[in-house]
């Protein structure tokens, strides 16, 4: 089995650590810069930028192809941002169809920096969207997605043409990612100023191993083209969030800079997991032990 992954951040270097040593793995990024680690696999390396108009590439030579799309939520990025999901995903897509590509296409969207657009929620203090709702793929994909968030953008994309597809596809939506190389701790010793409407905010969690796994799992021939939440199901409030990385690590407190910026409307949710884990996925970390992992 041949594999293509776009997108050469953490969970890009994770997933060809994986599968590299018995595949053969090809690499597209924007940039060249970590071609050293991947060279080092032993994977083929190509320097693209899929949201170009001009993007062209071979796809029907791979049997399977992950596209790893982190979100981003820096305000300076956000264009370059909803480019990439947008545009970028199209491309992809339309290089699949014009090659006749007859394989499995996962496309992973995760949430790079916390607060994230779509998985952090605020935590109401009473009402029907109580602090124990947890909202599943079923209630969200029936839900109008706010525009021009490029989380939705991109997820709405898929959702709305997967059907004409002529390859089989599953989109995974993960919480925020952490890790050995994505370590919590990392931004805020480079003096990350954490920006909320309210602490009590939820964000949603998932260790990027669990994230590898479920790649692998829903890769399978066995599981169709379907529509996944990939978090530890354990959320918690923002400020419960970084009290544990700053105690764990032994930094000082977090302050929080009130922010106006508005919500989207998974307010006063969190993310639920049953879906996957009822076809016997099992994710190995909560953000209790998965923390000192980390």
């Amino acid at each position: 089995m041949r594999v293509l992954i776009i997108g050469g951040g953490d969970l890009g270097k994770s997933l060809a650590m994986y599968f590299r040593p018995e595949f053969p793995v090809d690499v597209i990024t924007r940039s060249l810069q970590k071609k050293s680690f991947f060279e080092n696999l032993g994977c083929g390396l190509f320097a693209r930028n899929i949201s170009n108009s001009d993007f062209s590439f071979a796809m029907n030579q791979y049997e399977l192809v992950i596209l790893c799309a982190a979100v981003t939520v820096d305000v300076k990025v956000k264009t370059a941002s909803r480019r990439l999901f947008v545009n970028g995903t199209k491309n992809i897509i339309h290089q699949l169809q014009k090659t006749k590509f007859k394989g499995k296409l996962v496309i992973v969207g995760s949430a790079e920096a916390v607060p994230d657009p779509w998985l952090l929620l605020r935590r109401p203090a009473s009402g029907v969207n109580a602090p124990e709702k947890f909202i599943d793929e079923q209630a969200f994909s029936k839900l109008q997605h706010p525009q021009p968030d490029p989380a939705f953008l991109q997820f709405d994309f898929w959702k709305n043409e997967q059907a004409s597809f002529c390859f089989t596809s599953v989109f995974l939506l993960c919480g925020h990612l952490y890790g050995p190389q994505k370590n919590p701790a990392r931004k805020l010793v480079q003096g990350l100023r954490v920006t909320t409407q309210n602490p009590c905010q939820w964000v949603n969690l998932v260790h990027i191993d669990d994230v590898v796994k479920a790649v692998i799992f829903t890769s399978h021939k066995n599981v169709p083209s379907d529509f996944f939440f990939i978090t530890d199901r354990h959320p918690f409030s923002l400020e419960e969030y970084y009290g544990m990385v700053t105690r764990e690590h032994k930094l000082p407190a977090v302050s929080f800079v009130r922010s106006n910026s508005r919500h989207h409307f998974l307010v006063g949710n969190k993310i639920d997991n049953k879906k996957i884990t009822k076809r016997g996925f099992t994710f190995e970390h909560s953000f209790y032990t998965g923390l000192k992992n980390a």
